[in-house]
């Protein structure tokens, strides 16, 4: 199964609110069923259209900010923010969102996870405040394999995630050493897309930060972040086939 195939399956069954839109139009391009159905909107209500103009999110300061930093840092992790249901009723919920390409075109990939504790996101962090791109305790998150449905396809698609990241990573390496940082971008959202993919969330968040850093002509900070991948990478897979292991 290609990596654009296996994120359409990821994108539409998971059971997390997902949505994609146009980096600096802002307007919908795509969203998952999840997103409908927490939401009360139908497709044809919310494509074309932006949050904004759906009017989302309670706080369209705290939405400016989220948005600013993705463009800014490429991404960002774990903001609590209040939605608007289309029937008024607020919902609580997690987002993250980090910037994501599609045909050439930048994008901005958004998950969003209802939540029942309020007024601070999972590190504690008040929804003003931007995260840090601290490794997460959970390595793995189960449910984005889980929501597949498909045991066989899940079990394929993470034995070749765990094949090609070291592949991965060295062409990244290279391409830094090289200080070809537009290549070395698109291979970090290569890895990243695979990460997401399988719930990987440490590697993804990882990868995330030295993206931010090449984003910025950062690239002495973002070969130190590369070393401490590659030097912790035994360790971190260790553990998330631990955490898999029990899984099926």
């Amino acid at each position: 199964m290609s990596s654009q195939k296996e994120f359409e399956v990821f994108f539409r069954n998971n059971p997390s609110m997902m949505t994609l839109s146009g980096l600096w139009e802002r307007k919908y391009t795509d969203v998952n069923e999840a997103f409908l159905k927490v939401l009360g909107y139908e497709r044809d209500e919310v494509l074309g259209r932006s949050a904004s103009v759906l009017g989302l999110f309670q706080n369209r300061d705290l939405h400016h900010t989220i948005y600013e930093t993705v463009v800014k840092q490429s991404c960002i992790y774990d903001i609590e923010v209040l939605l608007n249901h289309k029937n008024g009723k607020l919902i609580k919920a997690a987002l993250s969102a980090e910037q994501f390409t599609i045909q050439a075109l930048p994008h901005i990939l958004t998950v969003i996870t209802p939540l029942e504790m309020p007024l601070h996101n999972r590190f504690g962090l008040h929804t003003r405040s931007l995260p840090s791109y601290e490794i997460k305790p959970l390595i793995w998150n189960p449910n984005i394999l889980g929501s597949m449905g498909d045991t066989e396809m899940a079990q394929r698609i993470l034995q070749s995630f765990l094949k090609q990241i070291p592949e991965r990573i060295h062409t990244l390496k290279t391409a830094m050493e090289k200080r070809d940082l537009a290549s070395a971008q698109k291979e970090a959202q290569r890895i990243k897309a695979a990460s997401f993919n399988v719930g990987a969330e440490a590697l993804w968040q990882t990868v995330c930060g030295i993206e931010k850093k090449l984003l910025t002509n950062d690239a002495n900070e973002a070969m130190e972040d590369l070393s401490f991948l590659e030097n912790g990478y035994s360790s971190l897979m260790k553990i998330f086939e631990t955490q898999i292991s029990g899984f099926y």
